[in-house]
């Protein structure tokens, strides 16, 4: 679970936007949007993108895979 959709709502920020700020295809980040589990590199990224910390986007970054 992660918090991304009222991240985006609150910060007026499309998903399209967030690929590209964070260098991912809009079609992963649609499927992390909606649930799916993604590595740690992939968070920080996307987290990095909303300026945000990991765990606020990520509530369970510390149960995810990956560096």
């Amino acid at each position: 679970m992660n918090n991304l959709k009222q991240i985006l709502e609150k910060q007026g920020m499309t998903q399209t936007d967030l690929a590209i700020k964070a260098g991912l295809t809009a079609s992963a980040v649609s499927m992390i949007v909606r649930g799916q589990r993604c590595q740690k590199v992939t968070a920080r990224k996307i987290a990095k993108a909303l300026t945000v910390k990991p765990l606020s986007a990520f509530p369970d970054f510390d149960q995810l895979t990956g560096e």
